[in-house]
């Protein structure tokens, strides 16, 4: 399995269906950050990532034996609403 070096040697490497369909994204979201509108970009399949996070906050985060990954999308989707705002 071949590293990307940079965004067009991702870019190259994608279906032009979905190059076209980033390039529409950036552009909408260009336009919206432009006139502070807040959009939804959601796509079927979320951008993996690793993340570190402390331990009491970990804590906090498992509580109730929640989805802690819907849960931290569903804090930050909205403290994005609250600084678009």
């Amino acid at each position: 399995m071949s590293k990307f070096t940079t965004h067009n040697d991702i870019m190259a490497s994608l279906p032009m269906e979905r190059q076209q369909r980033i390039k529409e994204k950036t552009q909408r979201l260009k336009q919206a950050m432009a006139n502070n509108e807040l959009i939804d970009l959601a796509e079927p399949t979320a951008e993996p990532i690793t993340i570190n996070i402390d331990r009491g906050i970990l804590a906090w985060l498992k509580k109730d034996n929640q989805d802690i990954q819907s849960r931290i999308n569903s804090l930050l989707a909205e403290q994005m609403q609250l600084d678009m705002a």
